[in-house]
């Protein structure tokens, strides 16, 4: 049996679960994601293992690795050119909030 789910159902999924890991924009980009999937079987514990919400600080320090820091580039040129070599390795989604979804790779 399948049953449909709306964007709040999704959310309440991961917080029932204890796995409130998102921002409500985090949860509204990965229900909007998902949703795109005809088969899409909600498992929140995967969902959790594969997808990451980082704000710019975390997603600089757990990411400059893949980009050598370049000394004319500015902060923001240099965030704006490794998420451009993030999605060279997977998928990320720039939220309205400032923070990045990041599948693991």
């Amino acid at each position: 049996m399948k049953q449909e789910i709306n964007v709040y159902d999704f959310e309440r999924a991961f917080k029932e679960m204890d796995r409130d890991y998102f921002s409500y924009e985090g949860y509204q980009a990965l229900y909007d994601y998902y949703d795109e999937f005809p088969d899409f079987e909600l498992d929140v514990i995967a969902i959790c293992c594969d997808v990451t919400e980082y704000n710019e600080d975390d997603l600089l320090n757990d990411y400059s690795y893949l980009l050598d820091r370049e000394k004319d580039l500015e902060d923001d040129e240099y965030l704006e050119e490794l998420v451009k070599e993030l999605r060279q390795h997977t998928n990320i989604i720039e939220l309205d909030n400032g923070s990045f979804l990041v599948w693991e790779f």
